[in-house]
């Protein structure tokens, strides 16, 4: 895309060209219809033939509803590109008027890495994280070419955005070489082929990736499924968390970490990375609860229907889909499509039975999962770490001490050993429902440290 500037009435944005360059900032209602993707959808197509009507019935894959995590989400990259950016304005830069385009002048950009505070998401797989990143991000053009800027020469490639998926063993090198094709498959250029090669070590190619980011101005960086690093080798974890550290320091740009829960316990032996992640403030995407936000999403899936008979959306039908999906996205709009692909060609309509069918038969390895968060029992949950919420720790245990005859009779308070007494200088055990037994069966011979070590001991827990 060539460069169109326009002003939005902020003199730090007005000014800077990579900025300027950038589609306009939306208001919460324009990100919405914005990020809404219907599907090609008319009524007639419920008269076309089964086989036909069977493969039309996939596009519903495609359907997306923006709810309030996903317009938080689209401000908070907003903001991430925008403030990344407001340190490295080439209108400033005293080689600017030559068009240069070198390395060495954008080092000379007054870059702020307080303004280039990072972010993670983590949560439930199948709750729609990445679907949501992409989304967003296909509203703003990946390259953006300028030739020319206020009336004098600007020659410059801008990478806007750019994603990179964390290898299954968590290798650094292949991150990096991850990077570089990236890079090539969005500009054409042969970086891979440069510095990709196998006899070069980490240590060498992170100045490499420094001066492609610096090069094409690079806004923001995304690392998908960062929970891999959880499968990297005895202190993999730990240099993949300090490479990503040096890559925001070295090149100041924001980077979004995207994972599931299991990334919270490999993020939080990493202080460092852990305060970088949090910069722009931290979402944990959960499973949508049934509440206003479910409705809306439910009631726009439901207008793409192909079976013959129109099946209106009953309350019954609510509660059951959200039953077995447990307002995981993914498994709500799959158990949607395979009921209709069911039923076309035979009752021609849609029912509680047939969802009912269609989650046990074909959701069969995901089951236990479901069932887990179904129980609502904090013993079965933490058993899945892609499924626990760390940030409900507290909440799931006084739910499970409600439900038992054990109360909540001691509370956890995160002391400062050098203002706590001597005599309070060890903390008190956790009893609560069985929220010891659960950790002492993982392996946590101290369920306190454990727990603390996690980030999970806040003030208190109480009923």
């Amino acid at each position: 895309m060539n460069a169109i500037y326009q002003k939005c009435g902020l003199a730090a944005y007005d000014t800077n060209p990579l900025i300027a360059a950038l589609p306009p900032i939306l208001e919460p209602m324009d990100a919405a219809r914005a990020l809404t993707k219907t599907v090609p959808y008319d009524n007639s197509v419920r008269k076309l033939t089964p086989g036909l009507r069977q493969h039309s019935v996939q596009s519903i894959l495609d359907f997306f509803q923006p709810l309030d995590p996903h317009l938080e989400l689209e401000g908070k990259v907003s903001r991430m590109i925008r403030f990344g950016y407001s340190g490295k304005n080439p209108a400033e830069c005293r080689y600017y008027h030559e068009g240069a385009e070198k390395i060495e002048v954008f080092r000379q950009f007054n870059s702020n890495p307080a303004l280039t505070a990072s972010s993670t998401i983590l949560g439930t797989s199948g709750t729609g994280k990445t679907t949501a990143v992409n989304r967003i991000l296909s509203l703003y053009p990946q390259v953006i070419t300028h030739t020319e800027y206020e009336g004098r020469p600007f020659p410059h490639s801008q990478l806007v955005w750019l994603t990179l998926e964390c290898p299954f063993d968590g290798s650094v090198k292949a991150i990096a070489r991850s990077f570089f094709a990236s890079v090539d498959r969005a500009l054409g250029t042969d970086y891979q082929t440069l510095y990709g090669v196998k006899n070069m070590s980490t240590d060498e190619m992170l100045p490499k990736i420094a001066l492609i980011g610096w090069h094409h101005s690079l806004g923001l960086l995304v690392i998908d499924e960062i929970q891999h690093l959880s499968m990297a080798k005895s202190g993999g974890a730990a240099r993949a968390l300090n490479f990503f550290v040096e890559m925001t320091n070295t090149m100041h740009i924001p980077i979004l970490m995207i994972g599931t829960t299991k990334a919270m316990r490999v993020l939080s032996q990493e202080f460092r990375s852990a305060r970088r992640g949090c910069g722009q403030g931290e979402m944990v995407w959960r499973p949508m609860p049934k509440n206003e936000q479910w409705d809306i999403f439910l009631t726009s899936l439901w207008q793409y229907q192909f079976t013959r008979e129109k099946t209106p959306l009953t309350k019954e039908i609510s509660d059951v889909l959200f039953e077995e999906s447990q307002g995981i996205t993914d498994f709500a709009v799959k158990i949607y499509m395979l009921a209709q692909v069911r039923e076309i060609g035979h009752s021609e309509k849609v029912t509680v039975a047939t969802i009912r069918s269609i989650a046990r038969d074909s959701l069969q390895s995901a089951q236990p999962f479901l069932q887990a968060l179904r129980s609502g029992d904090f013993k079965h949950v933490a058993n899945y770490d892609d499924i626990i919420q760390p940030l409900d720790y507290n909440r799931l245990a006084a739910e499970q001490a409600a439900k038992t005859p054990i109360k909540v009779i001691e509370q956890v308070v995160e002391r400062d050993e050098e203002e706590a007494p001597k005599a309070h200088k060890k903390p008190k055990r956790v009893v609560a429902g069985g929220f010891v037994d659960v950790f002492e069966k993982r392996g946590k011979s101290d369920s306190y440290s454990f727990l603390k070590e996690q980030g999970l001991v806040r003030a208190r827990i109480v009923q």
